[in-house]
């Protein structure tokens, strides 16, 4: 996935209290306690839409630190995610919330 704060090309991978960042120079973990608040806009250019994270402890890249975490998203990118739990996990943690499926836009499954 594309991001624009830390810039580069990142992978995500979500667990039960944290969230994983993998890029090809640096990794960053990503405590959900961490996020402040959440932000969803749409470009100018009506082709993609960025996913702005807020962070109280910000990812430090070297002397930098990044309170921001920014994912742009092309509004037209539809994907299929699968849980990787039980069906029976997943109706005890999450109740109807989550499905062991989803499909639909990229950035409304990560909503």
């Amino acid at each position: 996935m594309p991001m624009i704060i830390p810039r580069g090309n990142y992978s995500l991978d979500f667990y039960s209290n944290f969230a994983k960042l993998h890029g090809k120079t640096h990794d960053y973990k990503i405590m959900f306690k961490d996020i402040d608040k959440i932000f969803m806009l749409q470009k100018p250019d009506g082709v993609h839409v960025v996913y702005i994270l807020h962070l109280s402890q910000p990812l430090r890249q070297g002397m930098t630190l990044h309170h921001y975490i920014a994912m742009n998203f092309e509004i037209e990118r539809e994907a299929n995610v699968r849980i990787n739990l039980t069906p029976e996990q997943i109706t005890q943690k999450y109740g109807n919330e989550l499905k062991p499926e989803m499909e639909g836009k990229l950035y409304d499954i990560l909503s």
